[in-house]
Parts: C-alpha cells; sequence; structure tokens
C-alpha cells in the first residue's frame, strides 16, 4: 500500500484516501448499478434489433414507416446516452478531491456514525461507519493531512 493511500471500512463497502482524491467503493458497485438499471440496456438492445429488422428488409412503404423509424432511433440514442451517464454518474459521484472538502459533519447514533462530506461546490455526501471499528478519528485525520482548512461539526 502506498504511504499517501488510507483504506478505511464503511458499514456498506470501504472508502480509499488517496494523495489528492477521496474515492468510495460500495459493496457490489458498478454491477450493482448495472443489474439496478439493466432494464435500459434491455430495452435498448430490443430496439437496435427492431431496427435493424426494418432497416434491412427495407419495407418503408409510407410517411409513417420513416416516423416510426426515426421515434425508434431517437429512443435508441436516449437510452444509450442514459447508460453512459450512468456508468460515468457511478465513477463521478463516488470521486472527491480532498481539495475541495470544506466542513464534514459528524452525527453519532449507538452502532453507527454518519459523517456527511460538504465540498466548495456544496454537494454533500454522506458515509457511514461503525462505531465499535474506531475508523472516524484516523479517516478524520487523513483528510487533514490533504486539506488542513476542514472544518468539523458535531451534531
Amino acid at each position: 500500500m502506498n504511504k499517501h493511500q488510507f483504506s478505511f471500512i464503511l458499514v456498506d463497502g470501504k472508502i480509499v484516501v488517496k494523495s489528492e482524491t477521496l474515492q468510495i467503493y460500495k459493496d457490489g458497485g458498478l454491477l450493482k448499478e448495472i443489474k439496478e438499471k439493466g432494464w435500459i440496456l434491455i430495452i435498448a438492445i430490443l430496439l437496435i434489433y427492431r431496427i435493424q429488422q426494418s432497416v434491412f428488409t427495407n419495407n418503408f412503404e409510407s410517411t409513417m414507416d420513416y416516423v416510426r423509424f426515426s421515434l425508434r432511433l431517437t429512443v435508441v440514442i436516449i437510452i444509450v446516452a442514459l447508460v453512459f451517464y450512468y456508468l460515468l454518474r457511478y465513477n463521478w459521484y463516488n470521486t472527491i478531491k480532498i481539495n475541495s472538502v470544506e466542513a464534514i459533519e459528524i452525527e453519532q447514533n449507538n452502532n453507527e456514525t454518519e459523517l456527511t462530506i460538504i465540498t466548495s461546490n456544496k454537494r454533500e455526501k454522506t458515509i457511514v461507519f461503525r462505531t465499535l471499528e474506531n475508523q472516524v478519528e484516523p479517516f478524520i485525520e487523513a483528510l487533514k493531512r490533504g486539506n488542513s482548512r476542514i472544518v468539523i461539526k458535531q451534531i
């Protein structure tokens, strides 16, 4: 492990503090995201198959056939864009630059400690640690090594 990389266990995954970024890995990760949003991919494949059938059979006899083809093609383009958006969003949403972190709000329950990380563009990300594992303080210290301006608030 790199000396500028620290790993901490969360309730639902792990978090890695690198020299400049904070990367959150959820249990299941990208595969879980694809399983939840997989219906979009299935619909796209079915529509692409249907478009391929209509293009190669050349049954464009009326203007309405061209309209149907255009609508199907538009829907496929939108679905492909959504798939790429979800794939990119998954990676972007779970990566935070340490220099952009302004504040951390700590809320402690019986078994869990909930940290809300607030960035300079007011984006909030909530992560949950198990209280008994005592990883909140080392996590905050690792963050403060990269950004000493972080404000810690107890709720």
